[in-house]
């Protein structure tokens, strides 16, 4: 009789809710219930076939990938490689070397050895410079007698004026850049030193005092050989006054240090800027 009985029939929730109120929220739960847990087993064995064959279909992908890889690496390694050329032919130059230049012929130093009186032979005794001189084969020097040589290499005083060449040094009047020469011009005492010249000798133009004119006035000159000023020009003006007044403190400047090129004196052109400020 109990193989007869189903839980799932509707009988059995009227028996249990016989006399009470069915209204009450549990009543429709239990109601529900069956339906709830046939969606909720449908969508479990959804979500468990999907998983299923989206691992099949990775493993698929895989194994095919895998497949592809392997044909790639086969084909790579029937792949042949040409062989590398031979090398060149090194040919190997030779340089004779040339022959040996005779040396002219010397006579021998023997070191002195110090030896009693009577115990030095007459051919070993120290010879004088006249007993040198005397012998026909001594070289003293290229400037001797031709006669008595035999090497060839003597020369006669009179020869080494035959064919003389005067070197004499070409005057270099190019004008230099600042900066672009081995030693700049510079100002006795160096950079400050100028300025607190400059500081110390400047008249400031009583007109530009009364108009409040300050400004900085830039020159540009060529410092000579000799270390004088030249060729002052405003390369940028403030005020004619103030213009006039840096060119005469310029010109007033001591004698500069001149630049070097190659080791000689050679002019350069230098920019000066001079200040003139109200206090």
């Amino acid at each position: 009789m109990a193989a007869n009985i189903d839980l799932t029939s509707q009988k059995w929730l009227d028996i249990i809710f016989e006399g009470r109120n069915k209204s009450y929220g549990a009543y429709t739960l239990r109601q529900q219930s069956s339906k709830r847990h046939l969606i909720a087993f449908v969508f479990s064995l959804a979500f468990v076939i999907v998983v299923i064959f989206a691992t099949i279909m990775v493993k698929n992908i895989t194994e095919k990938n895998l497949r592809h890889i392997e044909d790639d690496s086969l084909v790579f390694r029937n792949i042949q490689l040409e062989s590398p050329p031979p090398p060149e032919e090194i040919i190997e130059h030779r340089v004779e070397a040339p022959p040996p230049i005779e040396m002219a012929k010397t006579i021998q130093f023997t070191v002195p050895k110090i030896e009693k009186d009577e115990l030095v032979k007459e051919g070993d005794e120290i010879k004088t410079q006249d007993d040198v001189l005397e012998q026909p084969t001594a070289i003293v020097s290229n400037f001797d007698n031709l006669e008595g040589r035999d090497d060839g290499l003597g020369i006669l005083p009179d020869a080494l004026l035959e064919d003389k060449v005067i070197v004499q040094a070409v005057e270099d009047n190019k004008t230099y850049e600042h900066g672009l020469i081995e030693q700049n011009p510079s100002f006795p005492g160096g950079e400050s030193a100028m300025y607190e010249w400059l500081s110390k000798n400047i008249n400031y133009p009583v007109i530009a005092q009364e108009n409040n004119i300050q400004g900085r006035v830039t020159l540009q000159f060529v410092v000579g050989k000799n270390g004088e000023i030249e060729n002052i020009i405003v390369i940028r003006g403030v005020d004619s006054s103030l213009d006039r007044e840096a060119v005469r403190v310029v010109k007033a400047m001591p004698t500069w240090i001149p630049g070097r090129q190659g080791g000689n004196a050679v002019k350069v052109r230098y920019t000066l800027p001079v200040q003139f400020r109200l206090h």
